[in-house]
């Protein structure tokens, strides 16, 4: 540490001692370095720098880092994948608008709508004893009897409407019967009649059934008989349990048809 200005007396007297001591040479008096001074307080921060230029994107592969380049071109379509599964069915959507009126239909030919071609009847037999031979057997208590076609005081259907009908019956034997089916078609002596018979020797109620399908013109009628059998009377219909009549069209015919 160089020495500076002091009062007179003072540096004699150093500079007498210096000189003794050999510290002193012609450029000036040197002494000991001083211990460190004490850690000062940190300074503020520093002014934020400038903005620096934006860096290359970089992506992490496993442990590596790889530096990503600029955007390449679009390369060429690829070839379609294979068809994926069918998915899950979707919401029924709204209903579409009304289509167009179609075209109008043929001229009519006249004729009754269907609807009003109509005659069905079912009666049943509760009489307490058996039919006679070779009558019409009479179904008394009727059951439905659409369009009034059976007569349940005769046993006769009479039609009113030509076209093709469908009969039948289930009768309750308590011994033999035979039950045949009338109509001036069926009398011919090319059909032979038809017949349903119950061969019942054992006098058990039994269920004999039949039926057929019959074209008929209007006032045609059809009803039920009780005829012989091996010269025997088969008309042993039962009188406690009852039996059923029972008919209808199935649809009309016109009269160039029949």
């Amino acid at each position: 540490m160089w020495c500076g200005s002091a009062p007179k007396g003072m540096v004699l007297l150093w500079l007498s001692v210096l000189l003794a001591s050999g510290l002193c040479g012609e450029h000036g008096c040197r002494v000991k370095d001083g211990t460190d001074g004490h850690v000062g307080a940190p300074g503020r921060d520093g002014r934020p720098g400038q903005k620096g230029q934006k860096g290359e994107s970089v992506v992490l592969q496993g442990n590596t880092v790889v530096v990503r380049g600029s955007k390449g071109e679009q390369g060429e379509r690829g070839t379609p994948g294979p068809m994926g599964p069918k998915g899950f069915r979707g919401e029924l959507g709204d209903q579409g608008l009304p289509g167009l009126p179609g075209l109008k239909g043929p001229k009519g030919d006249g004729s009754k709508p269907s609807g009003e071609y109509r005659s069905a009847f079912s009666a049943l037999r509760t009489l307490k004893q058996h039919p006679k031979l070779d009558q019409a057997v009479v179904f008394n208590k009727v059951l439905t009897n659409v369009n009034q076609d059976y007569d349940p005081s005769t046993g006769r259907f009479r039609s009113k409407i030509q076209g093709v009908y469908y009969f039948m019956f289930h009768a309750v034997s308590s011994g033999d019967l035979c039950l045949a089916f009338k109509n001036i078609h069926l009398d011919q002596e090319e059909v032979g009649g038809l017949a349903f018979c119950d061969y019942n020797s054992w006098g058990q109620d039994q269920v004999l059934s039949g039926g057929t399908v019959l074209q008929l013109k209007k006032g045609e009628e059809v009803w039920l008989e009780a005829v012989q059998e091996q010269g025997k009377s088969f008309n042993k219909m039962s009188i406690s349990s009852p039996s059923i009549f029972s008919g209808f069209l199935i649809f009309p015919v016109d009269e160039e048809q029949a």
